[in-house]
């Protein structure tokens, strides 16, 4: 059983529970101020509680949600674009969801790969796109052993904040990107207005409202376990051996009121590098 007062980060001793949530406590790491729910999912799950079958119903649900997110994955795309040529270029992209990002970097032509834990999203993926999707997390011999140095680029999007260990996560990317191979992802920021108000709400209600903090932390298979701030994120990736070459502040599609602008806010967008040498 993992010892929660020992930092996912920095691995000091002395974290301690400052937001105690419904389901969840959140500690805080007094050394470098990291925040973690006290949960994790532990081993792979071969299904996620829940789940079921893919039926015909939750297909074409799926099938309906898919245009959500065209605007976000086109600009991701052209993030891309903006550093890397496609045409043959090796991605991975981790936590691939549904696969519909895969697809539109194998319209590009690049050769991807990707990861889903979900068996759902998997079989999904397959029937829309002749996607096969991997379970096996990024840290394990199928990759490590497989593919190290393999990939000109990997992506995770809206995917850090979920893993049990950022920093193992970070690292096992970091071995299978070649020389000059390029990370991008982007996660929910700990600056953003709905965490801080949730802070201050909880702090000055005692505790009785915590807010938006209960549902940005929620004890559910994959749900988020950490929340980053732009330079937490950065230190963790330099200190892996990774080059920052853009970081940016992520901004949600408008909303149709004031309560969903705060939900899920100002999230963090990060460009970095492996070294070529």
């Amino acid at each position: 059983m993992y010892d929660f007062s020992r930092c996912k980060i920095c691995a000091a001793t002395s974290a301690i529970p400052v937001y105690a949530l419904r389901d969840v406590r959140i500690y805080v790491c007094p050394a470098c101020g990291f925040h973690y729910a006290d949960y994790l999912d532990g081993a792979p799950l071969e299904t996620v509680p829940g789940e079921g079958a893919l039926t015909e119903g939750g297909r074409n649900y799926m099938d309906s949600r898919l245009d959500e997110n065209q605007v976000q994955n086109l600009s991701r795309l052209n993030l891309i674009r903006r550093y890397c040529p496609l045409a043959e270029a090796r991605c991975l992209d981790v936590g691939a969801g549904v696969g519909t990002f895969l697809d539109l970097l194998g319209r590009q032509g690049a050769q991807g790969h990707g990861i889903e834990p979900s068996a759902l999203r998997r079989e999904f993926a397959g029937g829309k796109y002749g996607i096969l999707l991997n379970r096996e997390p990024v840290d394990k011999p199928f990759w490590q052993e497989g593919f190290a140095g393999f990939f000109d680029l990997a992506t995770l999007w809206d995917v850090i904040e979920h893993v049990d260990f950022p920093r193992e996560t970070l690292a096992a990317v970091w071995r299978l990107l070649r020389p000059g191979g390029m990370l991008f992802l982007d996660t929910p920021s700990r600056e953003a207005l709905d965490y801080r108000i949730g802070e201050i709400s909880y702090r000055l209600s005692g505790g009785q409202c915590p807010l938006f903090l209960e549902t940005i932390y929620a004890r559910l298979p994959y749900g988020h376990k950490q929340i980053f701030t732009a330079g937490e994120l950065v230190e963790l990736l330099k200190g892996l051996g990774f080059e920052i070459l853009q970081l940016d502040s992520r901004h949600e599609p408008p909303a149709p009121s004031i309560f969903h602008r705060l939900r899920p806010g100002k999230g963090i967008v990060v460009v970095a590098r492996k070294p070529e040498n």
